[in-house]
C-alpha cells in the first residue's frame, strides 16, 4: 500500500524515518513500558508491537536516539503510542517534532479520531 511506504523527514541532523527495515529492536525493547516487575519489555512483545504497527525511528546520524508508533485502522482512528526520545536528546524539542511526523503522515489523515496516548512514569509511591 502506498500510504505506508517508508516516508523521511529532516531536521538538521536529525531524521524521522518509517522504514520498519532500520529499526533498533534493543534500543526500542530498552525505551518501550515494561510491562508490571520487569526490568524491560520482552524481544518477542517489541517484534509484535512493530510488525503491527505504523512506526517512526528517530535518528542522528543513523543511529536510532527515539521511536513512536502509530496504531490505526486507516478509516476512522488512529493512536499515536509509545514516543519516546533518549534521554540526551531531550528538551530540544525532538519529541514534539516525532509527535508532529506522526499526525503528518498520510495514514491518519482520513481518520476522524487521533489520539496520542503517553504514558508518564510513576514515582515510587508508599501505599498504606
Amino acid at each position: 500500500m502506498k500510504m505506508l511506504s517508508p516516508r523521511r523527514w529532516y531536521r538538521g541532523a536529525f531524521c524521522v524515518n518509517t522504514d520498519k527495515k532500520l529499526l533498533n529492536i534493543s534500543f526500542i525493547q530498552k525505551a518501550l513500558p515494561c510491562t508490571q516487575g520487569t526490568v524491560s519489555s520482552d524481544v518477542r512483545n517489541v517484534e509484535i508491537r512493530v510488525h503491527n504497527s505504523l512506526c517512526f525511528g528517530l535518528y542522528r546520524n543513523d543511529r536510532q536516539i527515539g521511536f513512536a508508533r502509530i496504531i490505526t485502522d486507516l478509516a476512522d482512528i488512529a493512536v499515536i503510542s509509545d514516543v519516546y526520545v533518549a534521554p540526551e536528546y531531550r528538551y530540544i524539542g525532538l519529541g514534539s517534532w516525532l509527535v508532529d511526523c506522526c499526525l503528518a503522515h498520510p495514514a491518519t489523515h482520513e481518520c476522524t479520531t487521533v489520539l496520542c496516548c503517553l504514558q508518564v512514569p510513576q514515582a515510587n509511591v508508599d501505599s498504606h
